[in-house]
């Protein structure tokens, strides 16, 4: 997953500012994940993805983050989202993102964010 590398390149180059702008932004996803909004925060995705582009220092990558993002955007946008990820699974590892951004631990944010999309786990 091309955003897992993302996140561990932005989360170390955030500013303090920035790191609270987006564990606001992930407290934002877990509340509305937690309301049963989990197709309106997929219909708002390509806004949190294009934060980790931004922040990750490596114009290419985030050239192609939004060209990958644009492209997919309208596949998310499906009110059975919930019923495809359930929202149980989802969430703990979005807490663990919101966690490991919190303590700037790149790594940790990496594994969070490709467990958040239930990608097999790396030990």
């Amino acid at each position: 997953m091309i955003y897992g590398g993302v996140v561990r390149l932005a989360v170390p180059r955030f500013t303090d500012a920035e790191r609270r702008r987006v564990v606001r932004t992930l407290d934002d996803v877990l509340e509305r994940l937690g309301e049963g909004q989990q197709a309106e925060v997929a219909h708002d995705g390509a806004d949190l993805y294009a934060m980790w582009a931004e922040a990750c220092g490596n114009a290419s990558l985030a050239q192609l983050c939004r060209a990958t993002t644009d492209g997919l955007a309208f596949r998310l946008r499906v009110p059975e989202l919930a019923e495809v990820v359930p929202p149980e699974a989802v969430t703990p590892r979005v807490r663990e993102l919101r966690d490991a951004v919190a303590a700037n631990d790149p790594i940790a944010a990496e594994l969070a964010m490709e467990a958040a999309h239930l990608l097999p786990t790396r030990n």
